[in-house]
């Protein structure tokens, strides 16, 4: 933080630092959400048949 100079820069990066990691955690939150959603759904939509076949092996 020493690096940047001038009046309210260092609490300005810190703010955006801390906004920059709750993007990034939301991003990724959601992306496991949609993951799994599209697995669950994948699954149903493949049918009995596949999902009996996966168990079987």
């Amino acid at each position: 933080m020493n690096l940047v100079h001038g009046e309210g820069s260092a609490r300005q990066m810190v703010l955006l630092l801390g906004l920059l990691a709750v993007f990034l955690v939301l991003l990724l939150w959601s992306t496991w959400c949609l993951w799994e959603a599209g697995a669950h759904r994948g699954a149903d939509r493949a049918g009995p048949t596949a999902s009996a076949h996966a168990e079987a092996s």
